[in-house]
This record gives C-alpha cells, sequence and structure tokens, in this order.
C-alpha cells in the first residue's frame, strides 16, 4: 500500500504545494481519490482582494472563475472556510452572484472597502451575517455614511467572538439616538485587534461598546503602534480579563502604563530598533511585582546582539523574575513594498499551513 493511499499523508503532501494552486489543480486529477484533498486545500481560503504594492491581478475575472466552479460543482462552496473581499474590485454582476452564494462552512472573512456603493453595502452585510463565522476583520480607509458603517456592525453574526477592527480614516460616530435600531445582543468578544490612527476610531469604539461589542470577556488584545489607547477607558475596563496582550513600540507613542493589566500571561512586544528596548524595559517596570503573573515575555525586531544582551542584564538588574520567561527574536525588517512583492498573486500562507491574510492572534 502507497502511503499517499493514506489520506492523512496524502493531505499533508499536498499542503506543501500551497504556494502552487497550478500543482494543486493537476493534483486534483491525478487520480479520484486525490481529487477531494487537493480541493479542500486549494478553496481552503479565496482571495478577492488587492494588495499595495504587490502583484496586480483582475480580480473580477478571478470572481467569475471562481463563480463558474462553485457552480459547475456545488460541494466547493462547503470547502470555503476562510475569504478575503474588497468590493471595490468586482462588478455589481459578480459581487451580487458572490455574496448570494452559500458558504455553509465559512469561518474567517475580511474585508476591505473605501466608499462602497449600496449594492456593495448589501453584499458586505450579507456576508457577515453568515451563521457559521467566528472571525471578521474589517479595514475601512476612509468615511462614509454613518448609516452603512453602523449596519454592517448590526449585521454581524451572534457567533463571531475574534474581531480586527482596522478604521484607517475618519470613521463616522454611532449616534446618541441610532437611525437604525439594533435588535441583537451584543457580541461577546474573546480576542480583539485593533489600530486606528485617528482618536475618532477609539470613539467610535467606545460609543459602539454595549450596544454592538461586549468586553467583559475579552483574552486577547493586540494595539499595534497606537498601545497608547490602552488607557482608555473601553480597554481599562477589561483589563482584568485580558491574558494576551500585543502591541508595536513607536517612538511618537513612549511610555504607556500597564500596570491595570494584572491578569495578562503572554507579553509581546515588537520593536524596529534597539533603541526602542529602552522604552520597552520602561513598560515592562510599570507591572506590579507583587501580581504579575506573566508567564512569556516576547520581544522581536531586527534587534542586535549587543541589544539583546543589554535587555537580558537589563532585566536581570530590574525585573529578574521575568528573565526566565524572556524570549527574544531577531527579525529581518522588510520593507513594506518589497514584501506586497513577494506575496504569491493567489493566496497568503498562515504557519498552520492554510492561506489566510495577517496573524494567528
Amino acid at each position: 500500500m502507497s502511503p499517499l493511499e493514506v489520506p492523512e499523508i496524502l493531505d499533508q503532501c499536498l499542503g506543501h504545494l500551497l504556494d502552487h494552486p497550478d500543482a494543486l489543480l493537476a493534483s486534483a486529477l491525478v487520480r479520484r481519490s486525490w481529487t477531494f484533498p487537493a480541493q479542500s486545500n486549494l478553496f481552503w481560503h479565496v482571495l478577492l482582494a488587492d494588495y499595495f504594492g504587490g502583484p496586480k491581478v483582475d480580480l473580477d475575472r478571478r470572481c467569475t472563475l471562481l463563480l463558474a466552479s462553485l457552480r459547475a460543482s456545488s460541494h466547493l462552496s462547503s470547502l470555503i472556510r476562510s475569504f478575503e473581499l474588497s468590493t471595490e474590485c468586482l462588478s455589481p454582476k459578480n459581487l451580487t452572484a458572490l455574496v448570494s452564494t452559500s458558504l455553509p462552512r465559512l469561518h474567517t472573512l475580511y474585508l476591505a472597502y473605501t466608499w462602497p456603493s449600496e449594492l456593495a453595502a448589501k453584499g458586505m452585510r450579507q456576508l457577515l451575517s453568515c451563521p457559521t463565522l467566528k472571525h471578521v476583520q474589517i479595514r475601512c480607509s476612509s468615511g462614509d455614511s454613518p448609516d452603512i458603517f453602523q449596519s454592517l456592525f448590526e449585521s454581524l453574526s451572534p457567533g463571531v467572538t475574534r474581531m480586527e477592527f482596522f478604521p484607517v480614516g475618519m470613521v463616522p460616530l454611532v449616534p446618541e439616538t441610532p437611525t437604525l435600531v439594533y435588535r441583537g445582543a451584543p457580541l461577546r468578544i474573546e480576542s480583539f485587534r485593533f489600530t486606528a490612527a485617528y482618536r475618532r476610531g477609539v470613539l467610535w469604539l467606545e460609543s459602539a461598546t454595549g450596544r454592538y461589542l461586549d468586553f467583559t470577556h475579552l483574552l486577547r488584545l493586540s494595539m499595534g503602534v497606537y498601545y497608547h489607547y490602552l488607557q482608555a477607558p473601553l480597554f481599562l475596563a477589561a483589563a482584568r480579563t485580558i491574558e494576551v496582550l500585543k502591541f508595536d513600540t513607536n517612538k511618537d507613542t513612549g511610555i504607556v502604563d500597564i500596570s491595570s493589566y494584572t491578569c495578562v500571561k503572554t507579553l509581546c512586544v515588537s520593536c524596529k530598533t534597539d533603541r526602542d528596548l529602552r522604552t520597552v524595559s520602561r513598560i515592562i517596570q510599570s507591572i506590579p511585582r507583587s501580581s504579575c503573573l506573566i508567564q512569556k515575555l516576547c520581544i522581536s525586531g531586527p534587534l542586535s546582539d549587543s541589544g539583546i544582551a543589554d535587555m537580558r542584564d537589563h532585566l536581570a538588574a530590574t525585573y529578574p523574575a521575568l528573565l526566565d520567561v524572556l524570549e527574544m527574536q531577531y527579525i529581518k525588517p522588510v520593507d513594506v513594498r518589497e514584501r506586497a512583492a513577494s506575496i504569491p498573486e493567489h493566496f497568503i500562507r498562515n504557519p498552520s499551513g492554510r492561506y489566510t491574510l495577517g496573524n494567528d492572534f
């Protein structure tokens, strides 16, 4: 019996072809027993979004091919677990057909938009209401009408527990007297990733909390470079439940007090230079020694050997208890355009071997 006749081994082997969709397509035609495993890898994540500086792809044509495949083989829609969509890249005809397609096992959805039409907004609301959805990322690069923005959050599936919210532009505030009446219960969010360049993004989030989002059971929080928002009342209210805290150092933000986050067990900080290690040291010193629960302290970035050694010496002198749980990782700096250009045309692959956007937070 050939090892490739064992489904688990075959799936692992085909997983090495994730960066080569043409090879997966050919593998599906080798023999009948290979068809489903190859299709499962090929359709796990569907990418219909563009990247800044990345390869230019005709996403509308790709969508046409996807819809044709789903019509020809209806079972393929049940293989799609992760979907990444930029509504501005699709024609109204394809967008309408796409959002009308049933995705019974979809659990991850990434949405990016700028100025959505009413048709695009309707399509996004339909996707966000998918009952199997667990993880949602919303990236808006400009403001839009309050009704559209509000309706997206009101359409979120009640099963969503992990959310990433990137209001790049000036998002509209939730009105005190909303034009749309939300009749659902606030989503119980357990993992939240937030990046907002404008204070108004936090104000929107504060006005939405309690109406759309419930942070009383928040376990994981990632703040990007705008970690000074950790002092916002919205997040301080959840400080005693958060076990994983992540942020990136920023010279413009400086020092922030995290002493209120007393239940943190994993603290991950990303640095840009060795000089950021001084900021990290001062932030760590704000953690009360009497109630410190940290079991993992991860500091990463393009750090020199001398910078890593200095950081270890500093911890040994000021906070020796954390030295045993310290992990320092060297990460080579990559230009944004270079990184985008290196992305395969069809997919991005995550550490688990499946294609997806972002990290595992």
